[in-house]
């Protein structure tokens, strides 16, 4: 944990300049009693300060599958990207919970984008074949398009659930965002994933498509 350094730090660096800083005051809690697939997430204490919550009996699946120390560094990369989304953008993580149906939407497809472009695959963006995820892509835009129509409302709370739950290419919200993402990285590189980061969330599931 001491020697972290995430995944894309060109990405962190370029969206956020002192990100080093920011993420200073966060507390490490190593917990088991956790419902699976909650094997790591943040919240916030009530004096506002964000936790990085480990539940390690969700991890024992792990031992000697994989690297922890190469799962703790993709799971810190995409938790703590969360935590800066949410200092730059206060307002999203309310927005994802309590705003209206479209807001949701707006605020999964572009936290979950970001998250999930930074973390892929444990992978730098270059080093990623973004080109075999192209039929992942067109199956989360056409789901999308027909759940931004929804107006049921029952039928809008199950969509907003599978947008962030589920198996990982099922999850239609986060793969919009990040497919739509690494493209835009492609045409514009850095630069061009700063403009999208810093036009906000307002309107982002839309773009995707």
């Amino acid at each position: 944990m001491n020697d972290f350094v995430p995944c894309n730090k060109r990405i962190w660096d370029t969206l956020f300049k002192d990100w080093q800083n920011d993420l200073d005051d966060i507390v490490l809690d190593l917990v088991v009693g956790c419902k699976e697939p909650n094997d790591a997430f943040v919240l916030k204490d009530l004096n506002g300060r964000h936790h990085m919550v480990f539940d390690l009996l969700c991890w024992e699946k792990y031992v000697g599958k994989i690297s922890l120390s190469k799962l703790s560094q993709n799971l810190l990369t995409h938790e703590l990207f969360h935590v800066l989304i949410g200092k730059y953008y206060t307002d999203i993580e309310k927005s994802e919970q309590f705003g209206n149906y479209i807001d949701k939407l707006d605020a999964i497809s572009f936290n979950e984008g970001f998250a999930h472009l930074v973390s892929y695959n444990q992978q730098e963006i270059n080093s990623v074949e973004w080109e075999k995820l192209e039929d992942i892509y067109i199956q989360s835009i056409n789901k999308m398009k027909l759940v931004l129509m929804e107006t049921n409302p029952q039928s809008q709370e199950q969509y907003i659930y599978e947008a962030n739950f589920g198996n990982y290419y099922d999850k239609y919200a986060c793969m919009c965002g990040m497919i739509y993402l690494a493209k835009e990285w492609q045409l514009g590189g850095y630069a061009r994933l700063k403009e999208l980061f810093d036009q906000g969330y307002h309107g982002f599931a839309r773009k995707c498509i």
